[in-house]
């Protein structure tokens, strides 16, 4: 009891912003306020229809009724004729470069950790809709949290619905659809969190060990596992597939770039942190004890990146969230060890439609995709692609003017308040 109590009271009710240590902090830079102005989402809760898998799980709270009204699923379409392309496929962008990813995102993604002689471990298995179900046959380390890291949980909840309104809205929804916690208490576990659902439908975010427990030098409860402020933005990253708002876009890479975007914007949101100055003592270093492998920090980088492309390619064929090295490093990195087991995740939403590869530059550009790739039809293509990035695929209108009502529009705009863009 005195544990817990020492370790909230180490974490500050007020507002984040400006709370956290600065590093490399440029003279006379200035910091802007933050200004939230999240897409409007229903207010209805929903959950993904999804079929009941075979592992029953216990949870460790009583969870709240779900709101009976399922999303409808997306069917699987058949081959669409290149005649079909839409207008928008002629301002496609040029290949990104091919850069080596650093090692520091490892941390962030549910990669292969297999027993010794095992065969690697997936945590998930995602659906075609973006949602996820239990592995009964392959998993047996779940368990409740137990009482400190349920308390680290809780605590994290709080101060981060305080001090981020994405946060907020993203926890809101999870809560309202019954969702809890489970712990994979596997030590050797390389992956932070992965998001899933039980028997009743209900989400459930699969915490690790590493990510909660990991040893940092000092025994006190308090000072194990990941700083708050890190455990809420990988929680936010996993909720955003249980998010009503995001429904409209299916299993894609543009699906797990909006999980990466959210992640990173409720960093950033409880650290206020900016190019200019990161709080490196909040984020979560990808190999224990190595300052120079922060993970947030890698992302966060490369989304100021894009976006900048994005403002300065308005009205010319440049700048597309497809040319940068950001959503590149989703598709061919994060998708293929994140969630292999469905590849939905490793095609753009233009690619699962047109039925062929489009990576100019990549000896693949233009070829058919494997037999059995994911496919959908215009309509599903038209919607989702408007709520990820907008007629020009840079977050804009079809008059070049930002559009808050996308996902990547509305990242942009923030990013322009916080003087980043």
């Amino acid at each position: 009891m005195k544990i817990a109590v020492l370790f909230l009271s180490l974490i500050p009710s007020t507002a984040l912003a400006g709370v956290v240590s600065r590093a490399a902090i440029a003279p006379g830079a200035s910091f802007a306020p933050l200004q939230l102005s999240a897409p409007v989402m229903p207010g209805a809760a929903s959950l993904l229809p999804m079929s009941a898998p075979a592992l029953t799980l216990t949870p460790s709270l009583a969870a709240p009724s779900i709101a009976p009204a399922l999303a409808a699923a997306i069917a699987p379409a058949a081959a669409v004729p290149a005649a079909a392309k839409p207008a928008v496929a002629a301002a496609l962008p040029a290949a990104a470069r091919a850069e080596a990813v650093p090692a520091a995102l490892a941390a962030l993604l549910p990669a292969a950790s297999a027993p010794e002689g095992g065969a690697p471990r997936v945590p998930a298995q995602f659906w075609a809709d973006g949602a996820a179900r239990f592995d009964g046959a392959s998993f047996g380390s779940y368990r409740n949290l137990d009482w400190a890291e349920r308390q680290k949980v809780d605590a994290t909840e709080r101060y981060a619905s305080n001090g981020s309104q994405v946060f907020q809205s993203l926890n809101d929804e999870f809560r309202r659809q019954g969702g809890y916690y489970l712990l994979d208490s596997n030590p050797h576990a390389k992956y932070m969190a992965a998001a899933a659902v039980d028997r009743q439908n209900r989400p459930v975010i699969l915490l690790t060990h590493d990510l909660l427990n990991r040893f940092n030098g000092r025994h006190e409860e308090m000072y194990r596992g990941a700083p708050w402020e890190f455990i809420a933005s990988v929680i936010a990253r996993e909720q955003v597939f249980f998010n009503a708002w995001y429904g409209t876009i299916p299993a894609s890479a543009e699906k797990l770039a909006a999980s990466f975007m959210n992640m990173t914007r409720v960093f950033v949101d409880l650290t206020n942190g900016t190019s200019r100055s990161w709080a490196t003592d909040k984020d979560y270093q990808a190999v224990s004890g190595d300052r120079s492998t922060y993970t947030q920090w890698n992302w966060f980088e490369q989304l100021v990146a894009a976006s900048r492309a994005a403002a300065q390619g308005v009205g010319t064929n440049s700048g597309h969230l497809l040319d940068s090295k950001f959503f590149s490093w989703v598709r061919d990195w994060t998708a293929p060890q994140d969630k292999p087991a469905i590849p939905s995740f490793q095609y753009s939403l233009w690619e699962q439609y047109d039925g062929r590869y489009y990576r100019p530059g990549d000896a693949k550009n233009g070829q058919p995709l494997p037999p059995g790739a994911p496919r959908i039809d215009k309509a599903t293509y038209d919607a989702a692609a408007n709520t990820a990035y907008g007629t020009d695929g840079k977050g804009s209108d079809q008059h070049g003017a930002l559009n808050q009502q996308t996902m990547y529009g509305w990242i942009i705009k923030w990013l322009k308040d916080r003087f980043e863009v």
